[in-house]
């Protein structure tokens, strides 16, 4: 018996940690289609880089994605680490993503 309510105990804490995890990373996806830059980065098609974001913890966001120069078709892939509340701030800066306006 007592090994029974162990084992469902434990059940139940990885299935809410699951849901706590799944519930952050929407933050930071909800957060990245507010945010200016989501209109010109994204995925690629033929590169296998495909548009990504995760929840690091702590509040981060790590973002991949292909991001135009606004010069043709130029675009190059980026990796961003930014905190949550300046996900909605991101901007593409000549294919580059920056928290805030341009310089």
């Amino acid at each position: 018996m007592k090994r029974s309510i162990l084992v469902n105990g434990l059940a139940v804490s990885a299935l809410l940690l699951g849901i706590q995890q799944m519930a952050v990373a929407d933050d930071c996806t909800n957060a990245w289609y507010q945010s200016s830059a989501s209109q010109s980065c994204g995925s690629k098609s033929g590169t296998g880089f495909d548009l990504t974001i995760k929840d690091l913890g702590n509040g981060q966001c790590q973002i991949k994605a292909w991001c135009s120069t606004h010069a043709a078709t130029n675009s190059y892939p980026v990796t961003s680490t930014v905190n949550l509340t300046d996900v909605p701030k991101l901007s593409n800066c000549q294919g580059e993503l920056a928290v805030g306006t341009c310089r």
